[in-house]
């Protein structure tokens, strides 16, 4: 069993996003500003840990 506390990503928004469906990461960061409000909106219902 793999737990993964952390996923980073500097501005691969979709790969951040599939990664952290499929491990349900504690945290998740992204680097772009810019993509942060759509990440955390696409994670919210996913995420165990919901911070984004």
């Amino acid at each position: 069993m793999v737990f993964v506390l952390t996923l980073t990503a500097g501005g691969k928004a979709n790969l951040l996003m599939k990664q952290a469906i499929h491990f349900k990461p504690h945290t998740v960061v992204i680097v772009n500003e810019n993509q942060y409000l759509t990440l955390k909106a696409a994670l919210s219902s996913h995420l165990l840990w919901p911070t984004i």
